[in-house]
C-alpha cells in the first residue's frame, strides 16, 4: 500500500488536506505502517512545519494516536445536488 492509499484510508481524501491535518496524517503513517520512532519523526516533522508557517501545534505533539476514520456521510452542498 502507498503513502497516497493509506491517507486516503485514514482521511477519506488525498485533496484539500488542511496543511495541520496533513502533518498529522503523515506522523500516523510514519510512525504506525513504517514504524518509524515516534521521537524521529516528530523531530523531523516540527522543522518542516515551522517552515511552512503552520499556526498552532499538531495533535501528534499531545496525543498517542491520530487515527481518526474519516467523516462518513457528510456532503457539501455541491455534493448533494450532483450526487
Amino acid at each position: 500500500m502507498t503513502t497516497t492509499d493509506r491517507l486516503f484510508d485514514i482521511s477519506g481524501s488525498t485533496w484539500k488536506i488542511a496543511l495541520k491535518r496533513l502533518f498529522e496524517l503523515l506522523f500516523v503513517v510514519l510512525t504506525e505502517d513504517l514504524a518509524i520512532d515516534q521521537q524521529t519523526v516528530k523531530d523531523h516533522l516540527k522543522l518542516d512545519y515551522a517552515r511552512a508557517g503552520v499556526k498552532g501545534i499538531p495533535d501528534y505533539e499531545n496525543l498517542p494516536s491520530l487515527n481518526k476514520p474519516a467523516k462518513a456521510g457528510v456532503a457539501n452542498k455541491r455534493q448533494r445536488y450532483h450526487g
